[in-house]
């Protein structure tokens, strides 16, 4: 950023990942419940895969995230590590390996949402991604912004949460049928979404 003056920084907040939240949540504590049930702690992937599809007017995230975000973690859960630790004769071990591997999808998730910044200056809008391997940044200039829509879904929108897309042509667009957007399209996870967009609305008239 330069000297232009910045009205506000954002970040993604936890509901906005509320999916993979749930998944990983999922693997760590299905084995614990099944040990006081007096079961073996195993998670199969089909429950994972169907809460995946089940909940999907809820949870708010689209379709290919939920499907990825519940399939892996119910892939890992139910699938590789009852196969790598009966291979190896350590299958006692599957409970407390399945909490430790939910626990650290639930720290990747949350590390995840972090590496995603939002600062919204006086004259524009600029979406970064900090990865492990690199940093993108996308910079939306007010110049080139039409509109900004509020979108809110499932849970994460229930409770206020919601994503603004800034609009650089309404070619092609009908209102009241946005496409779900990509990070690099969009600002995520944003709290009070309509009090963010006025925020924005009035910068891009100020600079029209």
């Amino acid at each position: 950023m330069d000297s232009s003056e910045v009205l506000m920084v954002l970040r993604p907040h936890p509901l906005s990942l509320i999916h993979s939240y749930v998944a990983w949540s999922y693997v760590a504590f299905v084995p614990l419940l099944a040990s006081l049930l007096g079961g073996v702690g195993v998670v199969n992937s089909s429950p994972a895969l169907a809460i995946a599809f089940v909940a999907i007017p809820l949870l708010g995230a689209s379709l290919i995230t939920r499907s990825v975000s519940y399939g892996v973690a119910g892939a890992i859960g139910g699938l590789v590590l009852p196969w790598i630790l009966g291979h190896v004769g350590a299958y006692a071990l599957l409970p407390p390996t399945q909490t430790s591997v939910g626990v650290l999808g639930v720290a990747i998730s949350e590390f995840y949402r972090r590496m995603h910044r939002y600062v919204i200056a006086r004259d524009r809008i600029v979406i970064e991604f900090r990865g492990v391997l690199g940093r993108v940044v996308r910079v939306l200039h007010y110049s080139k912004i039409v509109d900004v829509v509020v979108l809110r879904r499932g849970i994460a929108g229930f409770f206020g949460i919601g994503v603004l897309l800034p609009l650089t042509s309404l070619k092609g667009v009908s209102r009241g049928s946005y496409p779900w957007p990509s990070p690099l399209d969009a600002i995520y996870g944003v709290s009070r979404p309509e009090r963010v967009a006025q925020v924005i609305k009035e910068a891009v008239r100020s600079c029209g």
